[in-house]
């Protein structure tokens, strides 16, 4: 299935993209959802900071879509709210500039009430924003053009191949998320790619509809690699930071750094390892590994025999604007609606109706997952953010953390994606001024799938130009 992840570069002109369905593998077989451009099914786009992004979408399902550009920061008219939705056999272009640095950012719908089963189904994509700050990363870690670099994207999927994608959640699975029985990379699983020996860089993200994941890297050639984080879902950070085992919540994405020099012959693994999910609400601790069956290789490195390429890992890879410290504060809790069988974000359900108006300034948000919760990705539309603390987190998250604020690696550099644990209060610091005129909606809300099409989300009313 690595099909579903080949490079299409744009920035020429409009391109075409079709949401439609794939015809199924067998007779009888449900359909499966796909985004198609030409014969290449989910293409991960490539374009550089400055240039224009113009999509014609067309939809051929028998439902209303979007396309919504995870991490993207454009006008909310191009941003695939769900008050934008494209008919069936309707099409709709987008168009904008690209003013993000560089990163691994995706694409994916975000119809009201479909947004899950959609993903699910396959209608998801990668897209990775290059720039001067990247190309001298690639530059120095001497990856050139060739197998080094991985842009991969980790899922867990129900019915592995050879049977289509099947989308029936009972109502527990409807508030505790939707979660597959196989870890998949790309569309494989047990993922298998050859490297020289040298530095290898992986570009992940976690397009599972509600899985966290427990990663980590190990060797068969005496004991693990030097691992670095080097970027997070806004892109790079300023200084690489060693990095050990890491939580990657639904939507979240790492950019690693991982040396292979000394490991010639050998084979370097991405693990998945099991961990407390803490899924309190619904009664029970469930599992991530799939059948608890310990920890997962979801990806394997063999490292070729031969001398290392030649590389370094810059100590230093980018520059971010401060982070506001000391901006007005606005508090939100995260909760269970028992009698409604709903999370909740501050007491309210998604109502486009009633949207919270927000001044166009920056704010210090207060995140306060209760105790007796589950583990909530936070992500926030059209705006990065900075994570400026954690307090309370449980053991096995506080025992990853890298400084006295309680932050984890995963916390450093711009997010739009924050993965809120029960009992935690988050700190984050976020600027809602933006270049766009009049007006900005922006949604805000778990990235479980299945929570947001319940109604965890709220709709930001950004009141005016800065």
């Amino acid at each position: 299935m690595s099909s579903w992840f080949e490079p299409l570069r744009i920035g020429r002109g409009p391109a075409r993209l079709e949401v439609t369905t794939v015809p199924p593998a067998s007779p009888g077989a449900a359909p499966r959802l796909a985004a198609a451009s030409g014969s290449v099914l989910n293409p991960t786009l490539r374009i550089r900071t400055g240039q224009q992004l113009d999509f014609d979408v067309t939809n051929r399902l028998a439902e209303e879509t979007t396309i919504h550009w995870h991490g993207l920061v454009v006008d909310w008219n191009d941003d695939g709210h769900p008050r934008h939705p494209i008919p069936p056999g309707g099409s709709r272009r987008y168009s904008f500039p690209m003013i993000n640095r560089g990163g691994l950012y995706w694409y994916h719908p975000h119809p009201h009430g479909h947004t899950a089963e959609q993903v699910y189904r396959g209608v998801a994509g990668m897209l990775v924003v290059e720039d001067h700050d990247d190309d001298a990363l690639r530059a120095s870690l001497g990856l050139g053009d060739g197998p080094a670099e991985i842009v991969a994207v980790i899922r867990d999927e129900r019915g592995y191949d050879p049977q289509p994608l099947s989308y029936v959640p009972t109502p527990a699975q409807r508030v505790m998320g939707y979660q597959g029985d196989t870890l998949t990379v790309n569309g494989e699983a047990g993922m298998r790619r050859v490297v020289s020996p040298g530095w290898v860089r992986l570009r992940l993200l976690n397009g599972s509809n509600a899985r966290t994941l427990l990663l980590g890297f190990a060797s068969d050639g005496g004991g693990p690699p030097p691992v670095f984080l080097v970027g997070t879902d806004g892109g790079l950070l300023e200084r690489p930071v060693p990095l050990g085992r890491f939580f990657l919540g639904s939507a979240e994405r790492v950019d690693v750094a991982v040396d292979a020099s000394a490991f010639a012959g050998a084979a370097i693994r991405l693990r998945s390892h099991p961990f407390d999910p803490m899924h309190q609400e619904g009664g029970g601790h469930g599992h991530h590994a799939p059948e608890d069956s310990g920890a997962v290789d979801l990806l394997s490195l063999a490292v070729t025999a031969g001398p290392p390429r030649p590389g370094s890992l810059p100590a230093r890879l980018s520059t971010l604007p401060p982070a506001a410290g000391d901006a007005p504060v606005r508090e939100w809790v995260l909760s269970f609606d028992p009698e409604a069988a709903r999370w909740l974000i501050s007491g309210r359900t998604y109502d486009p109706d009633d949207p919270i108006r927000i001044p166009p300034r920056p704010e210090v948000w207060h995140i306060l997952n209760t105790y007796g919760s589950m583990p909530h990705p936070m992500h926030l539309h059209g705006s990065a953010f900075r994570v400026l603390g954690r307090t309370g987190s449980p053991p096995q998250v506080s025992g990853l953390a890298v400084d006295d604020r309680g932050r984890v690696a995963t916390d450093f550099g711009a997010k739009d994606t924050v993965l809120a644990w029960p009992g935690e209060r988050l700190r984050i610091a976020v600027d809602f001024r933006h270049p766009f005129p009049g007006e900005q909606r922006l949604l805000y809300h778990c990235h479980i799938l299945e929570h947001e099409d319940n109604g965890m989300m709220a709709d930001l009313l950004i009141t005016g130009t800065p």
